[in-house]
């Protein structure tokens, strides 16, 4: 709690404002990964930052606090769904000027989302060095985005209460490693890595032979079982699961949405306490776990280190 209070002390001195509109268009690491660098480049540059959360699509009634604890202020005006987008889109921004301009001086604020996302998303941020003695930052900006984890990745009473049971349920090992191989709609946006190099890599870092895995296709299970059959497989993927679709997800009912929401919140939570996590950092968990565990855990199949994706 101490970290959270430091922080919006900090954060609450700057005077000018981002609101950042979180689950505004894609999965929730995706959304996520993105808010933890907008944060953490606010930081440097004394801005003040603000979450809008209200119509986010992971969400079911409060968008953040469904889930999580307040870190921040949080603005409740629902412009921000129409006028606030994740990114720069020139239809938006060119057919809203004027009322986004309008809406800026009204709400006191200097910086939407698309301002500065080329800013946080940009390779050149990846190079910094942080040095923020008022949050316990020193260190690269995985090292830094770390600490940001820290500070916003807690539960709220009724998410911890849910996830600790699902975990409990698994009877996993106290040793084991972590894997995340990618389904669904994650294909068309990067080669399928063949999932023997999971293996290879596993085989190269530990004698380990439990392996938790993270997949939103149940086949994957299927396969790894077959072709690995002294090995044994964890997973809260349910057999029936052909893949993760990102627009099915957005509009299914509340229910649905909120049980795989949890599901995923309990996947990486156990995937942070493995021995080594395996995955893609191409893929956004694969991009969180590369900032929130410690770099010699994670190991990519696809790139040789973890980078902004």
């Amino acid at each position: 709690m101490e970290l959270v209070e430091q922080y919006r002390t900090l954060n609450e001195s700057f005077k000018s404002k981002l609101v950042y509109h979180l689950g505004a268009e894609a999965g929730f690491f995706s959304e996520f990964n993105n808010m933890i660098l907008a944060m953490l480049y606010c930081i440097k540059h004394n801005i003040q930052f603000e979450l809008f959360s209200k119509d986010a699509n992971f969400g079911y009634e409060k968008g953040w606090q469904d889930y999580f604890l307040p870190f921040c202020n949080e603005s409740n005006v629902t412009l921000h769904s129409k006028l606030n987008p994740r990114q720069p889109a020139r239809e938006i921004a060119l057919k809203n000027k004027f009322k986004i301009f309008l809406f800026k001086i009204c709400t006191k604020t200097e910086y939407f989302t698309f301002d500065l996302w080329n800013e946080f998303h940009s390779k050149n941020f990846e190079k910094f060095y942080f040095d923020l003695p008022l949050l316990n930052i020193k260190g690269n900006i995985q090292q830094a985005c770390a600490k940001l984890i820290d500070l916003t990745w807690r539960y709220n009473k009724e998410t911890e209460d849910e996830i600790n049971e699902i975990i409990s349920s698994l009877n996993i090992p106290e040793h084991y490693i972590g894997m995340h191989i990618r389904g669904g709609d994650k294909f068309i946006e990067y080669e399928k890595v063949e999932v023997d190099k999971y293996i290879d890599i596993a085989l190269q870092k530990s004698d380990l032979r439990d392996v938790f895995l993270l997949t939103d296709d149940y086949r994957i299970i299927i396969q790894m079982r077959k072709d690995y059959p002294t090995w044994n497989f964890f997973t809260l993927c349910d057999e029936n699961e052909r893949g993760y679709f990102h627009t099915e997800f957005v509009n299914s009912n509340t229910e649905y949405k909120k049980n795989k929401i949890i599901k995923l919140f309990s996947s990486v939570d156990v995937l942070n306490k493995a021995e080594h996590f395996i995955g893609t950092f191409s893929s956004n968990p694969g991009m969180y776990l590369g900032m929130r565990m410690k770099d010699s855990k994670v190991h990519g199949v696809d790139l040789g280190h973890w980078t902004i994706w």
